[in-house]
């Protein structure tokens, strides 16, 4: 009887050796499981990291697009319409008084609370007379492209500013954004906007 015993198990024993692990099946799909929420917990991150801001502004001057064109592409005219608080100073230019691609500017700058700073940007893209984008290569922002556009208008030139920029990452909460950034951004247009419309009025 003991000996049928052991042929039984012993028949048995070979189907046990290639039945298949349930256990090391559930291991590895708890890894894989883990490895896709990593990446989706990095993909989010990496998005929130990226938040970029918009800020658009628009505007009739009395000069033609050519006369716009020549005041705009200065930098030396950039204190002309920036507020006095900010202590705008241009402290370097490459090359050339015409803008051009490459050409690098540097300013002094208060942006917040009085705090001075320096700014440095990159003209990168010039048609002139149409448009032209400087950006940012050191400042206060982590990153700065500002699109200057100017079109022909039956009142004289439209100008129309694209900027979109990003927050620093100690400056990343979104009140500070709301509260704080994009007022004092939105301050600064607006009194742009004024000393335009002193400067080049719009004559009916």
């Amino acid at each position: 009887m003991r000996s049928n015993n052991r042929a039984k198990r012993a028949r048995r024993s070979p189907g046990r050796r290639h039945r298949p692990n349930n256990t090391h099946n559930n291991i590895l799909k708890v890894i894989n499981l883990n490895i896709i929420n990593t990446i989706k917990t990095k993909e989010q991150c990496y998005c929130f990291n990226t938040m970029i801001y918009r800020l658009e502004s628009h505007q009739i001057i009395g000069i033609s697009p050519e006369k716009a064109w020549e005041f705009l592409s200065k930098p030396e005219n950039l204190a002309k319409i920036t507020p006095p608080e900010m202590s705008f100073e241009m402290t370097y230019r490459s090359c050339s008084t015409t803008t051009y691609a490459g050409q690098i500017i540097g300013y002094n700058v208060r942006p917040l609370l009085g705090i001075s700073m320096s700014w440095i940007t990159e003209i990168t893209h010039v048609v002139p007379g149409s448009y032209f984008v400087d950006e940012q290569r050191f400042g206060p922002y982590a990153f700065w492209h500002h699109q200057h556009w100017i079109h022909p208008h039956p009142s004289g030139t439209e100008m129309r500013d694209v900027v979109n920029y990003k927050l620093p990452w100690f400056a990343m909460a979104p009140l500070s954004h709301k509260w704080l950034i994009r007022p004092k951004l939105e301050s600064i247009f607006n009194y742009r906007t004024q000393m335009l419309n002193q400067l080049f009025p719009v004559t009916s």
